[in-house]
């Protein structure tokens, strides 16, 4: 029995003074509507810029739907599922203004030369041609905005009282999880590289309100992934340009030598996004949860007046024994999270600052990832974008 599952005098647990462990639901309560007021505020913004508004409107339900994510494990998967299509919904409805504003800027950024630059600013024109009409975007938000108030007072209503810390961490462990099952994909499946980036930066949301309720242990770890996600962007920014491209461009053959760039361009950087990110993602699920918990906890050990210990390890237990999965709906990780094909079935020993400091040396590097000197993809390389394979939540 861990520190923190031992009896106090009074009956309840340990760690009284750790505010997860304390407020878990009010917390959780807090982050969702701040999330949603934030959302409410981008509709609402009638004098400032659209691209901006879309961007905030978009970020702010991510940012609600990664705190719905940390409470799945206590939620009933109807209602789980139900607010999280919602909010999926609200933000598909504002998509392609985002897509036409992100074009291109993404495009002007990858230099091209030749046959490949003049169909670029064919392309670019085209979309400018094509732009989403301003009121009818401002009309979805507006509309996507209402309905998230609603998600709000379901969210409340499903969300349980007896919520617990250990639920957040298993909640968080589920997205770790995705997310590292989507990296193995990455290098050939652009569709695996999307998820792996949406579950990134839900995995990033999550930890930056557990960091928030927290202290400097539990900042350190949210902006390893931090760094991670901002890195990922660029590459998904690739894959819409392409898709773009076969949406807008698919009759006219000039545009294959460009949308075979941009494909091989992917290829390079995904692969070697890869390997930057292996250090974040060798520990197993639990022993991730395992780590953010003693982290949180020596947080409040040193805020106490304690001496918190030092780095953010997850030596000795945390208590969770159990699995990761829901605990009504049953979508926990029976079966391990070891690779098939080899290379994840380790125990879940740390890999420790070291990795850690591998992982500072190569974002220090990371600018040698911007355009390979071979754009030849590798043997036996898929082409197709298609991936089939799903996490199992809605996106």
């Amino acid at each position: 029995m861990t520190p923190d599952d031992q009896e106090t005098p009074d009956g309840a647990k340990g760690g009284a003074h750790v505010p997860w462990k304390r407020n878990t639901r009010a917390l959780l309560l807090a982050g969702f509507r701040g999330a949603i007021a934030e959302a409410n505020a981008a509709a609402g913004q009638a004098t400032a810029e659209q691209e901006t508004r879309v961007h905030e409107f978009r970020k702010a339900l991510r940012r609600a739907g990664a705190v719905l994510a940390l409470a799945r494990p206590a939620l009933e998967r109807a209602e789980y599922r139900a607010i999280r299509v919602g909010l999926r919904d609200a933000r598909r409805a504002v998509a392609p203004a985002r897509d036409h504003a992100v074009a291109s800027t993404a495009m002007s950024s990858l230099m091209l030369e030749g046959e490949d630059h003049a169909a670029a600013v064919e392309l670019i024109a085209t979309l400018r041609d094509h732009e989403p009409n301003a009121a009818e975007v401002s009309a979805r938000m507006i509309d996507g905005a209402q309905r998230a108030r609603a998600h709000a007072a379901a969210f409340e209503a499903a969300l349980p009282e007896e919520l617990s810390w250990r639920d957040v961490r298993r909640g968080l462990a589920l997205t770790y999880r995705a997310a590292r099952r989507a990296r193995r994909r990455s290098k050939r499946s652009a569709s695996a590289f999307h998820r792996w980036r949406r579950r990134t930066k839900e995995l990033v949301a999550q930890l930056a309100l557990i960091a928030e309720h927290a202290g400097e242990r539990a900042r350190r770890l949210h902006l390893r992934y931090l760094e991670l996600s901002g890195l990922l962007g660029p590459v998904a920014d690739l894959i819409m340009l392409r898709q773009i491209l076969q949406a807008h461009g698919r009759s006219h053959e000039r545009f294959a030598g460009l949308a075979e760039t941009l494909r091989q361009l992917r290829l390079v950087e995904a692969r070697g996004l890869y390997e930057l990110a292996e250090p974040l993602f060798a520990r197993r699920p639990r022993a991730l949860a395992r780590r953010i918990a003693r982290a949180v906890r020596r947080d409040a050990d040193a805020a106490m007046g304690g001496d918190g210990g030092d780095g953010d390890g997850d030596r000795g237990g945390d208590g969770d024994r159990g699995g990761d999965g829901d605990r009504r709906g049953g979508d926990g990780d029976r079966g391990g999270d070891g690779d098939r094909r080899g290379g994840d079935d380790g125990g879940d020993g740390g890999d420790g600052e070291q990795g850690h400091h591998r992982l500072d040396e190569l974002l220090g590097a990371a600018s040698a990832l911007e355009r390979g000197p071979s754009l030849a993809p590798g043997p036996g390389e898929q082409r197709t974008e298609d991936d089939s394979g799903s996490d199992g939540s809605p996106e």
